[in-house]
């Protein structure tokens, strides 16, 4: 009988070790692709960021070129209609008067429509219009998504600091602030210089915000209008802090404190801060630098904040949009911050570096 043999080779399982190795090539893959991939998750996040951002700045241009170039009141009033021929005053947000130029115009009948008569007879927004507006956030927000969110804020220039972590009395207006000892902070000159700090504020009986004054000023394309903050508030919140970014300033009562070894230099130049022994670097606490106390409460730090690491996004007055360092010269950022500075001695801007 013939014995028929079986030269082939043998089959060989896979062993331990080209498991180990397979493993190792796919993780050492992964370790090299997933920082790129996370990386441009977030710098896709961050573009989309100041897209919404661009929106909302021309959302207010066209507010402004609706009402002969002024610029929406942090805070204003609304005439709305109760009961037929029953009308009353309701106070809104910058956020709330830009609804109707983003297609928000159903939104706003409805908040006009459905306010709500609080206790001490003021008109709120009612609980059914307190929505997710997905233009106002940035979605690498932890808000993102949520009601009534907002990501963005707007410049509100110098602030008292004792208003600084929250204003619920609206005390941060136009008005309030004297740059020297002889006048009433109510006083033509007074109003003109804190005017000068930033670019929204509340209605004054003689002053109103415009595009005109800032391209009369600093320039549109020198000038912030809108930042980040991780601690905004709602979007139909009235609160300072809330709504807005600005620069803490110490005052005694009304007056603003100038002089060598404080913010500013003197009633001549009330606005300059680089002179010698100046403090806007080293004075403490520095609460009003980009990104600082991340995890403080909402609407306690109006300052521009972020979730894109050491940046955060801007948009100019002229709807540019870009991302400043939280290194930026302090200096820099002031400058940045008011809209008519160099008319009341802040040095001019020359090859800006954000």
């Amino acid at each position: 009988m013939q014995v028929l043999r079986n030269d082939s080779p043998r089959r060989r399982g896979v062993s331990q070790v080209d498991v180990l190795v397979c493993l190792l090539v796919m993780v050492l893959v992964l370790a090299v692709a997933l920082p790129g991939c996370v990386k441009q998750r977030h710098s896709g996040r961050r573009m989309e960021c100041l897209s919404n951002m661009r929106q909302v700045a021309m959302a207010i241009q066209a507010f402004a070129t609706s009402t002969d170039g002024h610029l929406p009141g942090l805070t204003s009033e609304i005439e709305v209609l109760r009961e037929p021929e029953s009308k009353a005053q309701m106070t809104i947000s910058w956020a709330m008067s830009v609804l109707p130029a983003l297609d928000n115009t159903a939104l706003f009948k409805e908040i006009k429509k459905n306010a709500v008569i609080e206790a001490d007879g003021s008109l709120v927004i009612a609980e059914t219009e307190k929505v997710s507006l997905r233009t106002f956030t940035c979605p690498e927000s932890t808000s993102f998504g949520k009601a009534g969110a907002l990501s963005f804020v707007v410049n509100a220039g110098f602030i008292p600091r004792t208003l600084f972590a929250g204003d619920p009395q609206h005390k941060h207006r136009l008005g309030t602030l004297s740059w020297d000892e002889s006048s009433e902070p109510d006083s033509e000159h007074n109003i003109e210089v804190t005017a000068a700090t930033g670019v929204i504020w509340r209605p004054h009986p003689s002053f109103q915000s415009s595009l005109d004054s800032v391209v009369g000023g600093d320039g549109t394309s020198n000038t912030l209008l809108l930042t980040e903050n991780l601690q905004a508030g709602l979007w139909y919140d009235v609160d300072t802090a809330s709504l807005s970014f600005a620069l803490p300033i110490e005052t005694r009562d009304t007056q603003v404190a100038l002089g060598s070894g404080t913010f500013f230099e003197s009633t001549q130049r009330p606005l300059n801060t680089q002179f010698e022994r100046e403090t806007l670097t080293t004075a403490k606490p520095q609460d009003w630098k980009i990104n600082s106390d991340l995890k403080a409460a909402i609407g306690t730090r109006p300052r521009p904040s972020s979730n894109h690491g050491d940046v955060a996004n801007v948009v100019m007055c002229d709807c540019s949009g870009r991302s400043i360092s939280q290194t930026i010269d302090p200096h820099l950022y002031v400058r940045l911050l008011t809209q008519n500075g160099v008319a009341f001695g802040e040095s001019v801007i020359v090859n800006p570096n954000y």
